[in-house]
């Protein structure tokens, strides 16, 4: 797997999920692309990894220092959850599908859909020219469309 020393290992299994790549990391996560070994098909998983406050253990598992960072991480890690409750419940075009979440290694995960494609930054750097004012809509509105579903809905599942 590209990345860090923080990431998981290709390969590795979360649960009935065979690691296979890092697809991204932020500040609160990564996102690993994974085959899911029961229905045969992959997926998008989100690993709860807030880096400035935690590390990886020799057993994969996450681990956070002192306990002012712990009580930070237990915030953060129930704020992750709710995150996967409330967008598992939407069902939309443009919002990537969450499939399910699970707790392992002292972390919490978010199983999605996988979507085939590249990052829209790597879509406009690879470009010569910029994109057409018809080609950002073509993107951009059905991204604000879900946007707006998510934002109108929300709230009443808090």
């Amino acid at each position: 797997m590209q990345g860090t020393q923080h990431c998981l290992q290709a390969g590795g299994k979360l649960a009935e999920y065979q690691l296979d790549s890092v697809l991204g990391q932020g500040a609160y996560g990564i996102t690993y692309k994974a085959l899911d070994t029961n229905l045969r098909s992959w997926v998008a998983i989100k690993e709860y990894f807030p880096l400035s406050i935690c590390t990886r253990a020799t057993d994969f598992s996450v681990t956070v220092g002192n306990l002012r960072d712990r009580e930070l991480y237990q915030w953060g890690l129930e704020r992750f959850i709710g995150e996967a409750q409330v967008l598992a419940r939407f069902k939309h075009p443009n919002i990537v599908r969450v499939l399910r979440y699970f707790s392992a290694l002292n972390s919490a995960y978010i199983v999605m859909e996988f979507e085939e494609g590249i990052s829209l930054r790597r879509h406009i750097l690879t470009r010569d020219t910029p994109p057409s004012e018809t080609e950002v809509k073509s993107v951009f509105l059905p991204l604000m469309n879900g946007l707006g579903e998510m934002h109108q809905r929300a709230p009443a599942y808090r």
